[in-house]
């Protein structure tokens, strides 16, 4: 918790000194959907959460960071004991805003780099790999400061952490609130 606190609050400070014409604040959920068959067989897939700061230079084209958060329980392939993961991706890239109105859209794509703990009887692994992501974002300001979003977002990865090769990447649906500061 004092690491997302941190890192929020990081977010802030460098929408704020980066002299940036408008940065919006965005937190996020979604049904995160993984892309690999091994990593759907071990973890399928679940819930995600995340934050991101969108920083405009130029009217419509700026720059995003975020991360995000998936945790989740599975069972080993072989020997059907427990295990659990988390993931944390962390990434950056530039966006194109589009505004008809009171909403429209965002296409935007980027890097991450994937922070992977997995904990099983065999022991904890704590790895990561670089890996791409590309998303889309349809909006709409509900209030002044204030944008609710729907998003679709596509994420690849791979790393092998232990014996296995896998992507942990994949596909992403959810909704979100963004607040200007």
């Amino acid at each position: 918790m004092k690491k997302t606190i941190a890192f929020l609050i990081g977010m802030i400070v460098i929408a704020s000194l980066a002299g940036a014409s408008d940065a919006t604040i965005k937190f996020r959920g979604s049904l995160f959907s993984p892309s690999d068959a091994d990593f759907k067989t071990i973890y399928g897939g679940g819930l995600q959460f995340g934050a991101e700061v969108e920083i405009d230079f130029i009217k419509g084209i700026g720059i995003y960071l975020g991360a995000d958060y998936f945790g989740k329980s599975g069972k080993m392939t072989v020997t059907e004991e427990a295990t659990d993961l988390t993931l944390i991706p962390i990434g950056a890239g530039a966006f194109y805003r589009y505004a008809v109105g009171p909403g429209g859209f965002i296409v935007g794509a980027g890097l991450h780099y994937v922070i992977y703990h997995e904990n099983n009887v065999l022991g904890p692994v704590n790895t990561g790999g670089m890996g791409f992501e590309a998303k889309a974002e349809g909006f709409l300001n509900v209030a002044p400061k204030i944008r609710a979003f729907v998003f679709g977002k596509f994420s690849s990865c791979s790393m092998t952490p232990v014996d296995l090769t896998f992507n942990v990447g994949g596909l992403e649906f959810g909704a979100g609130l963004g607040f200007k500061i």
